[in-house]
Formats: structure tokens, sequence, C-alpha cells
């Protein structure tokens, strides 16, 4: 998690936390869109679970299951699991997200 995140700032000065939704936009999207280009946008967020708290410099593991237009995920630091859920996206206009590298 890098510690110059604009999310860490206020949030809270003597202990920085990594908001719930900041999971999401600064680590989780941004990986998911590397990997499958072709998805549409987010449509829907559903089981999602912030279990730990995420802090500047923590090192995370991220596990991504794409199953079409659903993709579920893990963040994980030390064995543990922090976060977790299943985002469902849109198709794109000529995308073919099953058949996707």
């Amino acid at each position: 998690v890098p510690e110059n995140l604009c999310y860490f700032q206020g949030h809270f000065p003597s202990l920085p936390v990594l908001p719930g939704v900041a999971e999401l936009y600064a680590i989780v999207l941004p990986r998911i869109a590397e990997v499958r280009p072709g998805l549409g946008g987010l449509r829907r967020i559903s089981r999602l679970k912030f279990r730990r708290t995420l802090h500047p410099g923590d090192v995370l593991d991220l596990s991504l299951t794409v199953s079409g237009l659903q993709v579920d995920f893990e963040l994980v630091r030390s064995g543990i699991a922090c976060a977790s859920g299943c985002l469902a996206f849109s198709a794109t206009q000529g995308s073919s997200p099953e058949g996707a590298p």
C-alpha cells in the first residue's frame, strides 16, 4: 500500500487507515482493468467484506477469479484475509470477456 496515497490524508492522523472504498478504487479495480481490459464499468458489488484495516506500507497479495463479467477478489496480508468481494461488470460493445486472455 503506497504510503503517499491521498486517501490517508486525515484518515486518521495518529494511525492512518485506508478507507474500504479506497481499497477498491486504488488497489482492486486498477488491477482488474490491467488483466481484463475488455470489461465495462462496475455494475454491482456483492459479498463485500472488510475484515482487517490496511495501513501505509502494508504488503498485500491480490487474488482475482474471473468468470465472464464477474470478478471475485481477495486481499491478503501475511496470509490473513483483509478484504474480499464479488464485482459484476457491464459488457462493453464489441468486447468478449469470456474469451479474453
